[in-house]
């Protein structure tokens, strides 16, 4: 038993079933990986071939699921989103700019079950619209980029055994290019979080054979 999924992306557990973030996961392990000084290449390119052929329902409307399952897991959660945008962005595979054309057309929503007639309940939080929009290059979603900082000092004091969210704004930083600007805010944001990024990944993953907690010790080991 693997704790990579048939698909080739990640669980938290051991299984060879697709989890509700396992493609979120992967996305955290190939990030983690690059910093870790691992080649990560072989997973990007599974991993953007996977979202676009099993994943891709039409030009920038993504699944959460490889599959049907009936249950209200088959409607994508923003943290899988914001995994997609995260990927595509920071290796430059190109689905992160069709999918905030997406939420643009359905007016600031993403309904992956019901694309032409949006429910209400499906409007992004206003984090990530400003995030998403500063990642696929709007210049006006950048003038509100002090608003988001605000935003992640808040799940950064959160306390010490919160730990997805914390990850989850890992991931936003990550999604920058920009090798130098990322480096710093992710010493930045580690510097803050009481326990550091090790921490987070080490709760939230923790079993000690899992690959991110593996790879977390090499990254942020433990003090």
């Amino acid at each position: 038993m693997s704790f990579w999924s048939k698909y080739g992306t990640l669980n938290s557990q051991e299984s060879e079933n697709y989890a509700e973030n396992s493609t979120l996961w992967a996305a955290e392990w190939v990030f983690l990986a690059e910093l870790a000084g691992e080649d990560n290449e072989a997973k990007i390119q599974e991993l953007s071939d996977f979202i676009n052929s099993d994943l891709k329902v039409s030009e920038g409307l993504y699944n959460q699921l490889p599959f049907v399952n009936n249950t209200k897991e088959d409607s994508i959660s923003h943290d899988q989103i914001t995994g997609y945008i995260a990927l595509s962005n920071r290796y430059n595979l190109g689905f992160h700019i069709p999918i905030w054309k997406e939420i643009k057309r359905q007016w600031f929503r993403y309904d992956n079950i019901n694309p032409e007639k949006p429910e209400l309940n499906k409007i992004l939080h206003p984090r990530d619209m400003i995030f998403y929009g500063m990642i696929c290059g709007s210049k006006l979603w950048y003038l509100l980029s002090p608003i988001l900082f605000l935003m992640s000092l808040f799940s950064v004091f959160k306390p010490k055994g919160v730990t997805s969210g914390k990850i989850l704004w890992w991931v936003r930083i990550n999604a920058i290019r920009n090798n130098y600007v990322r480096l710093k805010l992710l010493g930045f944001y580690n510097w803050l979080i009481r326990g550091g990024y090790g921490h987070s990944f080490r709760v939230y993953f923790n079993n000690t054979k899992h690959p991110i907690y593996r790879l977390s010790l090499r990254v942020y080991p433990r003090e």
